[in-house]
């Protein structure tokens, strides 16, 4: 593959979003994880959504509040620099939600990550 290549993995959430691991990716080549954004339907309200990319564990964002975050009554999240999101043939990708919101958690939640084969 050609670094000019892009795999897009998209995941979608039905429903009230829960915390916790949503999808895992064993990678068939090596890469590296440029960015991933998220979007819900129904935005969370209390507290903020928080989504996370991981590879083998580990976040792909240099600081916490990199992670794709969708404020308050919002429904688009921002996202900050990914700067560890190099993997490796056999790595496990996940995307974890780690907040969704205090009073309304956000709902029909779409994330999505894009990855360049290196």
């Amino acid at each position: 593959m050609d670094a000019y290549r892009r795999l897009v993995i998209q995941h979608y959430i039905a429903g009230a979003v829960t915390t916790g691991q949503k999808l895992r990716w064993v990678a068939p080549f090596s890469g590296r994880v440029t960015d991933a954004h998220a979007n819900a339907d129904t935005a969370p309200t209390g507290a903020t959504l928080i989504v996370d990319v991981e590879v083998d564990g580990t976040t792909v964002f240099t600081t916490a509040a990199s992670r794709p975050t969708i404020a308050v009554s919002t429904k688009a999240a921002v996202t900050g620099a990914v700067e560890a999101g190099k993997f490796d043939e056999g790595d496990v990708l996940s995307i974890d939600v780690d907040q969704i919101g205090s009073t309304v958690a956000g709902s029909d939640l779409t994330v999505t990550v894009t990855v360049v084969p290196e």
